[in-house]
């Protein structure tokens, strides 16, 4: 998946990605996803959070994040522009403990430990079994899009995308997952489905959130 990790580290531009996002629903389901399924997995004051492959933060735009001033979070991205507009809101939000690091789910040069590991709508774009068995948290929180039947490719056939994502789509596409085969996965690693939590968005898609824990 190079050339397509290539694309989101430097061809495809925050504006572009937060407007198509919108467009579809996806920003603003996925802004109340996250925050319902993090409140669900119960963290302790403290607890350490990494937002892996967190983008531009486009979710600060549609939920009072106030939620995670309790935790230490890390925002990661491989495009730093991303980065740069997700600072600016994390710090208009009111965050104080966060930092903003440069990394490459696939590769990453995390210390951790984490007690939980945010992915949204990242898997499809990675070496999803690589990147989860990367970390060891005591929760993973993940956010992955289930489409309507006869429907293969993650976009929307006949979907107009801004510039820059157009640019893109020359590139490798990405896979959907399916979330038998990702519980399966994560149940060898010694994790199970605590909860689930579904959205519907635009052209018949769902955003099927899943929290994961260790098992007791």
């Amino acid at each position: 998946m190079q050339s397509l990790k290539r694309s989101w580290a430097e061809v495809i531009q925050p504006e572009d990605y937060e407007k198509h996002m919108a467009n579809v629903g996806q920003a603003q389901a996925n802004a109340s996803l996250t925050k319902d399924l993090i409140q669900h997995a119960r963290l302790p004051n403290g607890a350490k959070i990494l937002f892996a492959g967190a983008g531009p933060g486009q979710m600060f735009e549609f939920v009072d994040c106030a939620y995670l001033r309790p935790f230490t979070i890390t925002f990661t991205d491989i495009n730093p522009k991303f980065l740069e507009r997700l600072k600016e809101r994390a710090v208009a939000a009111g965050l104080q403990d966060f930092s903003v690091v440069l990394d490459d789910v696939e590769s990453s040069e995390l210390e951790g430990p984490f007690n939980a590991v945010v992915f949204v709508l990242v898997l499809e774009h990675v070496d999803w079994r690589r990147a989860l068995a990367a970390f060891r948290p005591s929760a993973f929180v993940l956010i992955i899009q289930r489409n309507p039947e006869g429907m293969t490719t993650a976009v929307t056939p006949g979907r107009e995308r801004p510039s820059s994502m157009k640019r893109a789509e020359d590139d490798e596409q990405p896979e959907l997952l399916r979330q038998d085969e990702l519980t399966s996965f994560l149940e060898k690693l010694g994790y199970e489905l605590k909860h689930e939590d579904y959205r519907p968005v635009a052209d018949g898609k769902t955003m099927c959130g899943l929290v994961f824990g260790t098992r007791a």
